[in-house]
């Protein structure tokens, strides 16, 4: 069922002020200034100036140099200076924390000092500050009121960032009636910060459009977010860049990359900690919250959804209520229903803090879910009724086509089935004008639901046809969002489609023995039971037809999986062969020369026994991970891993191996250098490389280096070893063939190692480089990212 996409919308509703920024040279020349001049009217100034300057670096630094601004303009009584230093603490200690409440007194204390003086720039400044407390508390009237007066202002005298900072609160004050006017302000905006050289304005408002063009469901959004994040990677702005890292999160989450999601998203809660920007914290928490509670991994979401309700408990803000709801469903979703139905009470407290209309909605609709599912429907429907109440006019389609669906399970659940048809039939029509296949397809599925219990088997009928027609849509969307998505993943929707499918077509033949009982005596229905009959007939055979496909394509896979394996089998029985024989021969031996007492010939025998046995240990390793991978039962166990520390690990293995054909190992690894990955998959990959450089390589070096760079660790492993033509490294690329070449000293080996490599490296999402000469030796390098997605591995 589909929830209400509320999280991270007020995140945009706060319009920020990007002026101008000098280097940091000049940030500290400013200090510096302060510290030397004795004048207060100059370090009055020099404060100003740095407040203002500091704000896309540090929201504490701009509190700590406002504050001190506002002494010197007390003890100067300059009350110009006065209100712009009220002015800079309503951003810092208001907006940027969420402190409304502060936010509206410090700009309130502003705009009264500023009419005090006269200062008619200052006066529209601060009533565009004022402006954003006002939206915050929903007074639109009084905000647009303080934003048209500064617009105005602003063209009249030409002052750029005056009219920049009005076109991007009417952007703000739009956003839910009007998108496209959202976006056209916006759009004002983002010319008028070229014209004025802003480039930290520009990246701002790029990153808003896409917000918008988001919600518009256009292929923009990501192109503006490149846009946006080029800038800041010029010319670093944490506290902004904390928005920009949030929407990529969202942005990603939406196409359903989770590990980018997550990557994004505890990247912004990172460096909103560092900034104080409180409210990228709540949201960047809101965010992760909802992706692993959409996942139903409860235990990994409630961490999130506590510690953004005690963000909002320390200073609350326009997402209090929210807070308390997520904690309410995560409740409710672990079985503690107890504590769920506490914390939709506390929620419905929090509206008394802070009253909005669009948050009782969220409570209610929520709330009427939860007495839904413990089969209160009466409680529930009130509930949801009223919220439906309260959500006429706010032009909303993820709450209106939320509470449709919902209000009428609440109508079935009480078997008033007509209602629920006509909720069910609004949600429809609803779901044709957005164009929303899970929405016709739930609705399809309700009506079908209800025709079924009132006996219209005809209409029943036909609504199954419709569901499935949308539900298929549905699926289709899906899966062309995660093409990109791993391999496992795509297998595993396939299997689902074909269960879904199956549980469909045992529904259609139900809902014909149904009719035939029911209207057999009856010529209408005897005429309809033959159309029904005759469509089903049709779909069976198309179904058939389409699952006949199906069965020679899987035999053809069967078949090359089966000569494959039939190969490998081959090999590995070959390759075993040699390594035991050679343990009966070196028995011999070796007994041989202990009962000459020629002692001095056992270390030659000790070092081949030593080369057999490693050999022999990774053939093994590599045939049981191989086979863990063939079987879905391989695990990948996330953990830190210090690389230098392995690495170690992996070439002390190796030493008397490497010694025994005359090679010199060398670790290369950073003492510091860390990885969060699956250490035993990690290690067959090294072990794998490690071992075949010493197998190609004599009288030589092997190095095994690392480093990181760009969000990327990138593991090497280089040899002065006899290298590879264009042709072999090409089929080492290709994980399909199993093949291998002798080592110098005659080894042999399956080629599954590679295998192996390649396997691994797909589900980390990881990349293989090879760069080699013959003649000149090997380098292999494998890149993996630093936050990969370490759900259950299977092939």
């Amino acid at each position: 069922m589909r929830a209400i996409r509320i999280i991270g919308l007020f995140l945009l509703f706060f319009p920020i002020s990007l002026l101008s920024i000098a280097q940091t040279t000049e940030i500290e020349s400013l200090r510096q200034n302060i510290a030397s001049t004795t004048t207060p009217n100059d370090s009055l100034d020099h404060s100003l100036t740095l407040a203002q300057k500091l704000r896309p670096f540090s929201t504490d630094s701009v509190r700590k140099y406002a504050e001190i601004a506002l002494k010197l303009a007390e003890q100067t009584e300059d009350k110009v200076g006065q209100a712009k230093a009220y002015r800079h603490l309503s951003w810092s200690r208001g907006l940027m924390v969420q402190n409304i409440a502060q936010l509206i007194q410090d700009a309130t204390q502003a705009l009264e000092l500023a009419k005090s003086a006269a200062d008619s720039l200052e006066i529209h400044m601060a009533g565009l500050a004022l402006s954003r407390g006002f939206l915050a508390i929903q007074k639109m009237p009084e905000a647009e009121s303080f934003v048209k007066g500064a617009l105005d202002y602003g063209q009249r005298n030409n002052l750029g960032k005056l009219v920049n900072q009005s076109y991007n609160s009417f952007a703000y004050l739009s956003i839910l009636s009007d998108l496209n006017k959202s976006l056209e302000y916006r759009d004002l905006a983002i010319q008028q910060s070229l014209k004025n050289g802003d480039q930290h304005d520009l990246a701002f408002n790029y990153t808003q459009k896409a917000y918008i063009l988001k919600f518009q469901k256009s292929d923009s959004v990501a192109h503006y977010l490149q846009l946006a994040r080029e800038i800041y990677k010029q010319s670093p702005a944490p506290v902004y860049e904390g928005i920009l890292l949030y929407n990529l999160a969202e942005y990603y989450g939406d196409l359903g990359y989770g590990d980018s999601l997550i990557y994004y998203g505890l990247k912004a809660n990172d460096l909103s900690r560092q900034t104080n920007y409180v409210q990228v914290a709540r949201v960047s928490k809101a965010l992760l919250f909802a992706y692993y509670f959409n996942r139903q991994e409860y235990e990994s979401a409630e961490p999130f959804a506590r510690g953004a309700l005690e963000i909002e408990k320390s200073r609350p803000s326009i997402n209090y209520v929210s807070a308390f709801v997520d904690m309410a469903r995560i409740q409710a979703s672990l079985g503690r229903t107890d504590s769920a139905r506490y914390y939709f009470k506390a929620s419905e407290e929090a509206l008394k803090v802070i009253p909005s209309p669009r948050f009782e909605v969220l409570v209610r609709s929520y709330y009427g879910e939860f007495l839904n599912n413990q089969k209160e429907y009466q409680a529930a429907l009130g509930e949801l009724t009223k919220a439906n109440e309260i959500s006429q006019g706010m032009q909303e389609s993820a709450v209106q086509d939320f509470l449709l669906l919902k209000l009428a399970d609440s109508h079935r659940n009480l078997r008033q089935y007509q209602q629920a048809k006509n909720y069910y039939r609004e949600a429809i029509e609803l779901g044709n004008t957005s164009n929303e296949a899970d929405l016709l397809r739930d609705g399809y599925e309700g009506l079908k639901a209800c025709d079924s219990a009132l006996g219209n088997w005809a209409s029943a009928f036909q609504n199954q046809q419709n569901y499935k027609i949308w539900a298929d849509s549905f699926q289709r969307r899906s899966y062309n969002i995660q093409t990109a998505e791993m391999q496992t993943r795509f297998e595993t929707v396939q299997k689902e489609a074909q269960i879904t499918q199956l549980e469909q077509e045992q529904e259609i033949q139900n809902l014909e023995l149904q009719q035939t009982e029911t209207e057999r005596n009856s010529l209408i229905g005897i005429v309809a039971l033959l159309l029904i009959a005759g469509g089903i007939v049709f779909a069976l055979l198309m179904q058939l037809r389409t699952r006949n496909t199906e069965i020679k394509a899987q035999r053809e896979k069967l078949s090359v999986l089966n000569e494959s394996k039939d190969r490998l089998f081959a090999m590995i029985a070959h390759d075993l062969r040699g390594p035991i024989t050679g343990f009966q021969s070196v028995g011999k031996i070796f007994d041989h020369y202990v009962q000459k007492e020629d002692f001095s010939k056992l270390g030659a025998i000790s070092q081949r026994i030593n080369q057999q046995s490693n050999q022999l240990k990774q053939l093994l390793d590599n045939l049981l991970n191989w086979s863990l991978q063939q079987l879905g039962v391989y695990e990948a166990q996330a953990s830190d891993i210090k690389l230098q520390g392995l690495g170690k690990e992996i070439l002390d293995r190796y030493e008397a191996h490497a010694q025994a054909k005359g090679n010199e190992l060398i670790l290369s690894i950073p003492e510091e250098l860390k990885w969060k990955g699956d250490k035993n998959g990690l290690s067959v990959v090294l072990n794998n490389l490690v071992g075949n450089a010493i197998k190609f390589t004599e009288q030589g070096q092997i190095e095994l280096s690392a480093r990181q760079n760009d969000g990327i660790v990138e593991i090497s492993l280089s040899d002065t070893g006899k290298g590879m033509s264009p042709g072999q490294v090409q089929q080492l690329i290709k994980e399909s063939k199993l093949s291998s070449e002798r080592g110098t000293a005659g080894e042999k080996g399956t080629g599954l190692g590679f295998q192996i490599i390649h396997q691994l490296l797909d589900h980390w999402k990881g990349e293989l480089k090879i760069e080699s000469e013959e003649g000149k030796g090997s380098r292999f390098s494998i890149h993996l990212p630093i936050a990969p997605d370490f759900a259950k591995l299977s092939t």
